[in-house]
């Protein structure tokens, strides 16, 4: 067997108070044909300078110099001499498929032409061996192990060897039990955790069903799954607690009377948000609203997870609008979701969204109406994805949602006006919403916590086919801080939000934000971007009676100027049980 052997010359500096330079100089070309790149750096001491010499070894195993070594390291003064071994290349000639079943080689995607002729590098077998037991573990088989045998070298330093695979016992579920306070029906359990009796044993389902868990804003996780086994079958066992999440929200606002001087106009807001109903995880949630004297919102929303004992969850929304006497609108909708593993929520939903005018005195200008009829039957797909760390109080973590929707979209004649205020107008066409926000929740420190927030929508269909009554509202304490509540109608709107938080205890903080926005009405100034702001501060503190809040904003538009005297205040008690 030829030996090549390579010289490494460490030449370090005489004065110990400064960093040792070490030049390391190869004298055969070999490393070149390798591709192996040389360190070359400086080391405060002799320890850093042995690990870059380990380091580089390593490097020459991955391309298949499995012989390569240090021979000897000799010392002479402030040089050394390294005398590296670097041997001959090893290949593949086959690794063949042994023991190990057909139909799991093709899963992980095994093929023996992958290894034939190919450099040797363990961490190739090692990294398919790794996918094999995490398939058979996957599969009803965690006990699984696979090696390879028959193992034999030619002259050529070609490898052939076969895998050994060792299946194990065959285990499946027996039972899924809970330990902690969470209340839950058993079968409802199951699907919950898409786990259910007589299922092979899957490691990568346990893993889901914790992520799964850790979405609901009503059960804590307490600890990780355990799985007990024994003669074939596994008992799996989840540490849950109950969490507080059923919620009865309200606030009051004050601000300035627009119809009435020197008169302030009280708003008010009230949520009802239960969860885990009947022990089933059903939800029912009544949102009502009064955002000025003559306006009011009211959302009823129910959502039946696991459905007639499917994966799949459905949920119904009605909402209904009375803009002073201007529209009515009511939106109807059902939504079917379905968990994606770890990856999130999918979602398809079909609609019904209608508009109403409300009297003959909603549009001043009877040709160009501002508020008008319509039909706009909906259907659309969504995604969440949830990493946030705590539903109630996140503290690090990222929040995604998304949604587009088609509707077909009908325009009705109103009897109040002419056919003259029709004539310009498409009755039938295709109208596209599109909706997306990003939340990121950054930990600095245990107590303080910075949140960033973009909420973006646009809605799009010919300008003559929309009216003021189907565009997006914002404006107000959900939306856009330091304006009245829904003060803005918009086809886009690109709303930024950064909140610095400094929390007094794990469910109480202090506040500091600004909410940035651009903000379009095709109505308005020729439907150019107008730039609004709000910024403002607040507090939140738990009490006996439940979280109170109190924010107090301002806000800067073409229409509203900054000043005191325009200011928000905000404040309201949530109740958790």
């Amino acid at each position: 067997m030829k030996r090549f052997a390579i010289v490494l010359f460490f030449l370090f500096a005489s004065v110990s108070s400064q960093a040792q330079k070490i030049t390391i100089a190869l004298s055969s070309p070999q490393t070149v044909k390798a591709g192996v790149k040389l360190p070359s750096a400086s080391y405060k001491d002799s320890a850093s300078a042995v690990k870059s010499l380990s380091d580089f070894l390593v490097e020459w195993h991955k391309k298949g110099y499995l012989e390569a070594s240090i021979d000897s390291i000799i010392k002479v003064g402030p040089r050394w001499i390294v005398v590296l071994y670097v041997g001959e290349p090893y290949r593949f000639a086959s690794i063949k498929r042994g023991s190990l079943p057909l139909p799991l080689a093709n899963k992980v995607g095994y093929s023996p032409k992958q290894f034939r002729g190919s450099t040797l590098n363990i961490r190739e077998i090692y990294s398919l061996e790794q996918k094999i037991i995490k398939a058979a573990e996957n599969n009803g088989y965690p006990f699984a192990s696979i090696g390879l045998d028959s193992i034999s070298i030619d002259d050529k330093h070609r490898l052939t060897a076969s895998f050994k695979y060792d299946p194990g016992p065959f285990i499946t579920v027996d039972s899924l039990i809970v330990v902690g306070t969470y209340d839950v029906k058993y079968k409802f359990f199951q699907r919950l955790v898409r786990i259910k009796k007589k299922d092979a044993f899957s490691q990568s389902k346990i893993i889901q069903s914790t992520v799964i868990l850790g979405e609901l804003p009503y059960v804590k996780i307490m600890a990780n799954p355990e799985a007990y086994m024994l003669n074939g079958t596994a008992r799996i066992t989840y540490y849950l607690e109950k969490r507080k999440a059923n919620v009865i929200d309200g606030y009051v606002g004050f601000m300035p009377n627009a119809t009435a001087k020197n008169k302030l106009l009280v708003t008010g807001e009230l949520r009802l948000d239960l969860k885990n109903l009947f022990r089933s995880g059903k939800t029912v949630m009544i949102h009502w609203q009064r955002y000025n004297e003559q306006s009011q919102y009211l959302k009823l929303y129910y959502e039946h997870p696991r459905f007639l004992g499917s994966g799949i969850d459905v949920s119904g929304l009605l909402e209904i609008m009375k803009q002073d006497t201007s529209f009515l609108n009511i939106n109807k909708e059902l939504k079917m979701s379905q968990q994606m593993g770890t990856l999130g929520k999918l979602d398809i939903f079909f609609g019904a969204k209608s508009g109403r005018i409300l009297s003959q005195k909603s549009n001043t200008d009877t040709l160009n109406l501002a508020y008008g009829d319509f039909n706009n039957y909906i259907y659309g797909v969504g995604y969440m994805l949830n990493r946030l760390d705590n539903f109630f109080y996140p503290k690090r973590g990222l929040r995604l949602t998304g949604k587009v929707s088609l509707g077909n979209k009908t325009i009705l004649e109103n009897p109040f006006y002419g056919s003259d205020a029709y004539k310009n107008i498409s009755t039938h066409s295709v109208q596209l919403n599109v909706e997306a926000m990003a939340e990121k929740f950054i930990r600095l420190s245990t107590k303080n916590i910075l949140m960033g927030r973009i909420n973006l929508a646009q809605v799009s269909n010919n300008k003559n086919s929309m009216y003021l009554n189907d565009f997006y509202r914002v404006g107000g304490l959900r939306t856009l801080r330091g304006f009245n509540e829904n003060q803005f109608y918009v086809s886009q709107h690109a709303i930024g939000t950064v909140e610095y938080r400094f929390h007094t205890d794990e469910e109480s903080y202090l506040l500091v934000f600004t909410d940035q926005a651009f903000i379009s009405n095709p109505y308005v100034a020729n439907g150019t971007a107008e730039y609004v702001f709000g910024l403002g501060a607040g507090i939140s503190f738990t009490t006996q009676a439940g979280v109170f809040n109190f924010v107090y904003s301002v806000g800067q538009s073409s229409t509203q100027k900054l000043s005191l005297t325009l200011s928000k205040i905000h404040f309201g008690l949530v109740s958790k049980f």
